[in-house]
């Protein structure tokens, strides 16, 4: 990884934002700048150097992993202090990450740099990792092979009688056997009525003819994330889920085409709702408030990179956020009904000069076994 570039990029912010330097605590913001993926460690980047503060536990992993950085041995002392005594930085105005700093570490931070002008920042460092390396798209692009393969294997050998909890450790096992790390997150397995819930925990429930099962699941391969949902049918569907899994492949399809640089973020999540609940559908009353009507009520996706949930958010609430070469982010629209079962199609793009570019190879059209 080309780490030397991701500190230059951040100290152009840094710079824009008139900070003199940069505290970062959060784990993956530290992965990402520094390679450190010890449990425990704090960055500190200037516009001419970079440290890096931990104790005796990880001396020799940082000097393995952080050629770029130079290290800073705090044994059981705070960090804070350190940097304190090797820069002078009284009077500074030195940026911590409010989104994700404790309470606890931002008052230990304060105590051991008196003089320090503190300066909350957002999203510096996830704005910078939401534009993806191409070293990074090839890793990404890695790990999702991996979770197209197992999603092969699930269509091979999965069949009615199997548990929810069965086939998620399938899944897990595949993957690690495959050379992921692990799974990007706990794997959804859901079936019948149980896929209505967006975010189904797998059950002892067994899996039964003529009923969706949806299976949402993605691993970590060399630190980054992969993410997908696809939904089988063992059996005839019904028309009704017939009907919804249709609607939602053709919002997911609309989505992928509109998808393109200097696309608001909110109007690709708009045009997927607003088609689901379009009129255009013979039955105007399956989308509703009611028991047995369907549901939408997620957002349309996120970005995927070292964490499975990245920026950029794909909502209606983020109204100035505007797709950008770079950018790899999930399509996942769904339709849900209580007590019958739901639908979601997810796969993963890579946004890039021409559009949008499938990095999910998995087939999206109605499955049937």
């Amino acid at each position: 990884m080309d780490y030397k570039s991701r500190i230059k990029a951040l100290r152009k912010e840094l710079g824009n934002q008139n900070l003199d330097g940069i505290i970062i605590e959060n784990p993956s913001n530290r992965r990402y700048l520094s390679g450190f993926t010890g449990s425990d460690g704090v960055l500190y980047i200037d516009s001419r150097s970079a440290f890096i503060a931990t104790d005796s536990r990880y001396y020799i992993q940082v000097k393995q992993q952080c050629p770029d950085f130079t290290l800073l041995k705090t044994g059981y002392s705070s960090p804070y202090a350190e940097f304190m005594k090797k820069k002078k930085l009284v009077g500074k105005r030195i940026g911590f990450e409010a989104d994700t700093l404790t309470v606890s570490s931002f008052k230990a931070m304060r105590k051991e740099t008196k003089g320090v002008n503190l300066v909350p920042t957002e999203r510096i460092v996830l704005l910078l990792r939401s534009i993806k390396y191409p070293d990074e798209i090839k890793i990404i692009k890695a790990a999702q092979e991996i979770t197209d393969n197992c999603f092969k294997m699930l269509m091979n050998k999965v069949k009615p009688g199997m548990t929810e909890k069965e086939i998620a450790w399938m899944i897990e096992v595949f993957q690690r056997e495959a050379g992921a790390s692990e799974d990007s997150f706990d794997a959804i397995v859901a079936s019948g009525p149980n896929s209505a819930l967006p975010h189904a925990v797998p059950t002892t429930r067994k899996l039964q003819k003529n009923e969706p099962l949806l299976c949402d699941f993605g691993c970590r391969l060399n630190d980054y994330c992969s993410d997908m949902t696809r939904v089988i049918f063992f059996g005839k569907p019904s028309a009704k889920m017939e009907m919804i899994y249709n609607r939602v492949l053709e919002a997911h399809l609309m989505v992928f085409e509109m998808s393109s640089p200097g696309t608001r973020v909110a109007d690709v999540d708009k045009i997927s709702r607003d088609y689901i609940y379009s009129s255009k559908w013979k039955n105007k009353d399956l989308m509703g408030e009611a028991k047995g009507q369907g549901r939408y009520e997620h957002g349309l996706g996120h970005g995927v990179g070292i964490d499975v949930h990245e920026l950029p958010v794909l909502s209606q609430r983020m109204k100035k956020d505007l797709l950008k070469v770079g950018h790899v982010v999930t399509d996942e629209p769904g339709i849900y009904v209580e007590g019958e079962g739901g639908v979601r199609i997810e796969g993963m793009m890579h946004i890039t000069e021409d559009g949008a570019i499938s990095l999910t190879k998995s087939p999206k059209e109605l499955i049937v076994l």
